[in-house]
């Protein structure tokens, strides 16, 4: 999921559009020109994503047993311990209720389409992460590029026309 991120400033999953989200926030561009703007930055993450995943087989190895007992940590222990650090940690953003009122609607909202609660409709959150995530990026690039090349100012008309 990093080599579309990197190499074409689309994100692959989850993770891939926060880490966008925090190169955008630090003032890099990801896509081709980042290989060619900042290279130090661009061998950093791979260098790092390598002994990230290096250190992630030696301690998955020595860990396998602490691990499969998390697992069997029952769902009435679990979900208040994950409901409290999401409380805290929606709180902390803005010291305001009204941020974990929206993460208590939005994550009914997610359990709801999630769960599939109207049997016929199928909601896909990745369907909806990715646009929220690029929406504006590219509504800003496509904006610029057709204000560059006017046949393509012609084309979004005539998918405008033909939708």
């Amino acid at each position: 999921a990093c080599i579309p991120m990197l190499s074409l400033g689309i994100p692959g999953d989850a993770v891939t559009a926060i880490m966008l989200g925090a190169m955008y926030i630090h003032g890099l561009n990801p896509g081709p020109l980042l290989m060619t703007a900042s290279p130090d930055v661009f061998y950093y993450i791979i260098g790092a994503m390598f002994v990230g995943n290096v250190f992630l087989l030696i301690f998955g190895f020595t860990g396998i047993k602490v691990f499969s007992k998390i697992v069997e940590v029952p769902k009435t222990v679990l979900m208040p311990i994950i409901i409290l650090l999401s409380v805290v940690g929606a709180f902390s953003i803005n010291n305001s209720l009204m941020d974990v009122y929206w993460m208590m609607a939005f994550g009914i909202l997610g359990y709801f389409m999630k769960t599939n609660c109207a049997q016929f409709i199928y909601f896909d959150t990745f369907g909806i992460e990715i646009p929220l995530s690029i929406g504006t990026m590219y509504r800003n690039e496509h904006s610029v590029s057709s204000r560059r090349i006017p046949i393509l100012r012609s084309l979004l008309q005539l998918e405008i026309c033909l939708a």
